[in-house]
This record gives C-alpha cells, structure tokens and sequence, in this order.
C-alpha cells in the first residue's frame, strides 16, 4: 500500500557480538489514509534504491541458527536496540527488501503482519472484504 515507511534493524549483542535479533531487518509501513499498517520482518537486506539514502553502517550478522552452537534465542541478546535506517514515503508496489532470515527466525521466510485499529489482523481476507 502507499505509505510512509520506515526501514529499521532490531540488534543486540550476543556472546560480545552485535547481531540482528527479533525481526531483523525489518519494514513498517503506515497507510496514508487510515490507521492501517504492515509490518515485513527477516529481510535479507533492503532495496538498494532505499538505501541510497542511508549514511549508517549496517548489522548483517544474525544470531546463530537453529543448530548452532550455541544458538540465538531471543532471550540470550542484551543490549537490545531498534534503530531507524531510513523514513521514506513508498508506494504501493515498489520493491522494499529481500526474503531472508535474520534475527531470530528459523529459515528463510518472510514474517507479514497487518495491523489495523491497534490490533494484528488474525484473518485478513474477512478484513478486507475478500471472503
């Protein structure tokens, strides 16, 4: 949907190590017109074109996997911070990241939760009308 985004990474430091947790690199984007937003979460990286803009270095180490040793569950991370890498209006239909796995996911998917009135939509094809 058209809206303003907001590029962020989650981070902590594991074992002395700073690396993404939770959601990874992550995208928040508000509708312009209501009180809607998505949330895309475990990208790989974002669209080089957002990053264009972006004068910070980023994280691109995840925690350790399922199989690691040792591995990364949320809790084992301190240090927890969620930065801004980039606010920037997109529309709908631009490319915004990369299905990955970052943070604390298990393997490479791409984690989407649709908001709207203060709560996560559990089915949104009855929300919008498309059931």
């Amino acid at each position: 949907m058209d809206g303003k985004a907001t590029f962020s990474q989650s981070t902590g430091t594991v074992n002395n190590d700073k690396v993404l947790v939770s959601y990874g690199n992550q995208v928040l984007i508000y509708n312009n017109n209501s009180d809607e937003y998505i949330i895309y979460a475990h990208l790989k990286e974002f669209a080089p074109s957002i990053m264009s803009s972006n004068k910070q270095k980023l994280v691109t180490k995840s925690c350790p996997k399922k199989g690691s040793t040792p591995p990364c569950p949320a809790s084992s991370a301190v240090n927890f911070n969620k930065s801004v890498v980039v606010e920037t209006n997109v529309k709908k239909g631009d490319l915004i990241g990369y299905l990955g796995n970052t943070g604390n996911s298990t393997g490479p998917h791409l984690h989407i939760e649709i908001h709207k009135g203060g709560s996560c939509i559990e089915d949104p094809y009855a929300a919008f009308g498309m059931r």
